[in-house]
């Protein structure tokens, strides 16, 4: 399957980007052979369809399949889109709603990166993580 231009779309000066719910190796693959400049892994907040991946089952797999083109953290991922807790903030209280709620992610964030015994982000790997995936393998 080819991905064109109605597939990633020209942003600015050949920069291109992709977003529409990068799940499979294959669709990263052919993604990236066109020429694009990210990629956003996502199941669309897994709100469509109750028996689609999650998009961290799959992050493992879509940096994989890039070839080490997406440096690692984790799973791989080098940023995280967060939408709907951001427009709750907006809706709440406005402006300092927003900032209410990035800065109680940032805070969260940087517990969470305590708690796994990490002295910094970069320090996380894959073996930090556990997804339903590696449930599946245990009991097999």
């Amino acid at each position: 399957m080819a991905y064109p231009e109605d597939y990633a779309v020209n942003i600015h000066q050949r920069l291109l980007f992709r977003d529409l719910g990068v799940l499979t190796h294959e669709v990263a693959r052919n993604v990236v052979e066109v020429g694009v400049a990210g990629i956003v892994v996502s199941n669309h907040g897994g709100r469509q369809l109750d028996y689609t991946r999650t998009t961290i089952s799959v992050l493992e797999e879509v940096v994989d399949a890039v070839g080490g083109k997406v440096p690692a953290l984790a799973f791989g991922a080098q940023a995280v889109l967060v939408g709907r807790p951001v427009i709750h903030g907006l809706a709440a209280n406005g402006e300092r709603g927003v900032r209410q709620v990035i800065e109680m992610r940032k805070d969260e964030f940087e517990l969470t990166v305590a708690l796994c015994g990490c002295p910094g982000v970069m320090d996380i790997t894959r073996s930090h993580v556990r997804t339903e995936c590696d449930k599946l393998h245990s009991m097999l």
